[in-house]
């Protein structure tokens, strides 16, 4: 049996979500860290270890809370993605 037309392209359509949510993730994890480097520059920060928990700590995370929700929340997009094109090519495996 043949994998119908509409199942090749929902397939297609998901690897493109799933390829568009990890560059997200990538964008997120990129923003994150320049928020942390700003907050370290802003703050006098730069040399010291800051361990979690530390005052220090607690105070970059309040102020990287957004950017911090951000990447969380892109990581969801793309396990959902990834789980949903695993789905599909398992479906469209399942017909050949």
């Amino acid at each position: 049996m043949m994998i119908r037309t509409t199942d090749l392209l929902a397939l297609a359509q998901a690897a493109l979500k799933f390829a568009q949510a990890a560059r997200e993730v990538t964008q997120h994890k990129e923003q994150l860290t320049e928020a942390y480097y700003e907050w370290r520059s802003a703050n006098g920060k730069w040399g010291i270890h800051i361990a979690r928990d530390d005052e220090n700590w607690n105070a970059m995370m309040v102020a990287t809370d957004g950017e911090y929700r951000e990447l969380q929340n892109a990581k969801g997009r793309k396990r959902r993605a990834e789980k949903k094109l695993l789905a599909l090519a398992g479906e469209a495996e399942a017909v050949e």
